[in-house]
């Protein structure tokens, strides 16, 4: 049995978004990835500069407009990242997690459940953990450091045993 107990900290939850976000490629274009934010501003700051030397201000302005709205538009994915690490109910509480042949049990502030092995999609091997992939966009992170009882090659030879690996 491999027993995992996860503070639920904000430094654990935002490590976390990062990592799941990371997984799905449109959600990771939209939310890590400079460049899909740059491309559109440096082409409306090019598209200013040339209506403004021909002597069309309004559609100058037009691409102005849409230059500022590039910067609301990164601040506001920001916001609704915040956002959503801020309506954890069970943030600041203890979360245990126990794997073994029969599935995996999660313990929690908010309740207990039980999870078959088929409930659980191929799980991502990470540098310092595993993310165990519910859904195409949800999972948990489950870091090496939170590790209690059993040790990481442990939790990727069950893994291995149990469920496909990525």
């Amino acid at each position: 049995m491999v027993v995992y107990r996860i503070v639920l900290s904000d430094d654990y939850v935002k490590e976390a978004q990062r990592l799941i976000l990371a997984q799905n490629r449109t959600l990771r274009l939209l939310y890590q990835t400079p460049w899909v934010w740059w491309f559109p501003r440096v082409t409306f700051a090019v598209m200013l500069i040339i209506l403004l030397v021909v002597r069309l201000p309004y559609a100058a302005l037009m691409s102005g407009a849409f230059l500022v709205l590039t910067f609301i538009g990164e601040f506001h994915s920001r916001w609704v990242l915040t956002k959503a690490r801020n309506r954890i109910r069970a943030k600041g509480s203890t979360t245990t997690l126990r794997m073994d042949e029969n599935g995996i049990d999660v313990e929690g502030a908010l309740g207990h459940s039980h999870l078959v092995w088929a409930a659980v999609r191929s799980p991502v091997i990470v540098p310092d953990g595993v993310i165990l992939k519910l859904s195409s966009v949800g999972g948990m992170w489950l870091p090496d450091a939170a590790l209690v009882d059993g040790s990481a090659p442990e939790v990727r030879q069950l893994l291995a045993a149990k469920v496909q690996v990525v």
